[in-house]
């Protein structure tokens, strides 16, 4: 079964629309779907793309596998997913406009694609160009996409950060039974950067419940099972505390705003290179090499601005250690802040 689909817009709280008719993972809450006719970022999967015609190609890089077509738009022939390792030929290509602009077009068809193996690999893969596109049109914007999870009550927001597998899921949804009362994130949070948090309401399966052996993953569709929330849903919210999840003993310690803004910006930049670390790179840094309004070097730069100006909204900030996955010891301390 193809992960083509029908095509399907999102508004991210006004910030950024995207259109797709393609799976993306993890996947684009139900909650932010909406109609749309004109997105800011557009991208479509087709059964096959032609080749520029030499007179169309204003420039090339590379083995000549990236082509400048002149007004804002290039044309890239990438190495299969998978099958290149084992000698098929063959090129997965894209066309992408305006991706210095305010709206971006990406097209993209490769062959094979009905192999499963080389499915899923693609799913993956141009998910994680999705998500590397929308972080640097969204932080033009002030905005940004954190790997946290967040949680309300009343008016003021919770939100959780550690590396993948430290309990962001596990100690947000604990809170939720008793000490906060809105849910807004799991594993993908999006901020502003005058301190706004907006929900991205659907959650996974703690990580670690899936498949533990490496290749067997792409001799499956590799699911990223979302799950909608039962808790009430809260659009919006303040950012108020921060916590910092590692294991070990029983502690909490509080830390300075510099010093969270500081473990902010390296857990997300953990996270940004597993984005970048697909044909996005190419795409992106072959694009910004054609078209300098595409400034990379800016880009991050906005994106460590945000981080930092949301962190210095907040009012405190936490370390917290436990021995249990459940978090005790973040129970009691966030049942006492105001």
């Amino acid at each position: 079964m193809s992960e083509v689909r029908d095509t399907t817009a999102y508004d991210l709280h006004g910030a950024l629309t995207l259109r797709t008719n393609t799976r993306i993972v993890p996947e684009i809450p139900e909650y932010l779907r909406a109609e749309t006719a004109d997105p800011d970022l557009d991208l479509i999967r087709l059964d096959e793309m032609e080749v520029p015609k030499p007179d169309a190609i204003r420039s090339m890089i590379g083995q000549r596998s990236v082509c400048d077509l002149g007004g804002g738009e290039v044309f890239y022939q990438l190495p299969l997913p998978l099958l290149a390792y084992l000698g098929v030929s063959g090129n997965w290509a894209f066309r992408v406009r305006g991706l210095a602009e305010t709206k971006t077009a990406i097209e993209t068809a490769l062959p094979y694609v009905r192999l499963k193996p080389v499915e899923s690999r693609v799913t993956e893969l141009l998910s994680k160009v999705v998500y590397l596109v929308l972080n640097l049109k969204l932080w033009r914007r002030g905005y940004a996409l954190c790997h946290a999870s967040s949680v309300a009550r009343g008016e003021n927001a919770f939100l959780f950060f550690g590396y993948i597998g430290s309990g962001k899921t596990t100690a947000s949804l604990g809170l939720m039974d008793s000490v906060c009362d809105g849910y807004l994130s799991d594993d993908v949070t999006l901020v502003h950067r005058d301190g706004r948090v907006f929900c991205w309401p659907e959650y996974h399966p703690a990580h670690g419940e899936g498949i533990s052996v490496p290749g067997l993953r792409y001799l499956r569709k590799r699911q990223h099972s979302m799950v909608v929330p039962e808790f009430p849903i809260r659009h919006t919210a303040k950012a108020r505390y921060l916590f910092f999840l590692e294991s070990g003993g029983n502690r909490v310690r509080e830390i300075d705003l510099d010093e969270a803004a500081r473990r902010v910006l390296l857990i997300n930049a953990d996270e940004l290179s597993r984005h970048w670390n697909s044909p996005g790179s190419q795409i992106v840094n072959q694009y910004a090499y054609f078209y300098p309004g595409l400034d990379l070097g800016q880009a991050f730069r906005e994106f460590a601005g945000i981080i930092d100006s949301m962190v210095r909204r907040t009012e405190r900030a936490f370390v917290v250690q436990s021995n249990s996955p459940k978090y005790e010891t973040l129970r009691e301390l966030a049942t006492g802040l105001g």
